[in-house]
């Protein structure tokens, strides 16, 4: 239980609507994936970015002052297969979908990821990458 006022946030991923390395990997996968590979039912990694969702949720809880912001974050790589590597290593699901692909499924995901960050970064070796986040704030009543 948090005190009276104290300040509450978090950040979550922008979800498929938005461009950028998340949908990316995710619509690669959906694409070139082998659709036998699957997760058991989890909930949507990027719900809580939503205000439908997020805003109900936290005054539910006892939550005011509620607000949400965009924010336009970015991985910077020398590597187009960055977003490959960071949800084959670095997150529970995307490595659960990515790493008992056949290894030709692996390899159509991360070129697809690659087409896209060089069709949005360009050719060049410093890559910006986008990330982009929704950070949500919340005051404890």
């Amino acid at each position: 239980m948090l005190r009276k006022g104290t300040q509450f946030a978090y950040s979550v991923w922008c979800g498929l609507e938005v461009e950028g390395a998340f949908g990316w990997v995710v619509r690669a996968i959906q694409q070139h994936g082998d659709g036998a590979i699957s997760l058991r039912p989890v909930p949507d990694a990027t719900v809580f970015g939503t205000l439908e969702v997020a805003f109900p949720a936290l005054r539910e809880v006892g939550f005011s002052d509620i607000s949400a912001e965009s924010v336009p974050s970015v991985w910077i790589s020398d590597d187009p297969t960055t977003p490959y590597h960071y949800f084959h290593e670095g997150t529970v699901c995307g490595g659960a979908l990515l790493r008992p692909q056949p290894a030709a499924s692996k390899q159509a995901i991360c070129l697809s990821i690659i087409g896209k960050v060089r069709e949005h970064c360009g050719p060049g070796d410093k890559l910006s990458i986008p990330m982009p986040a929704v950070l949500v704030s919340a005051s404890a009543v």
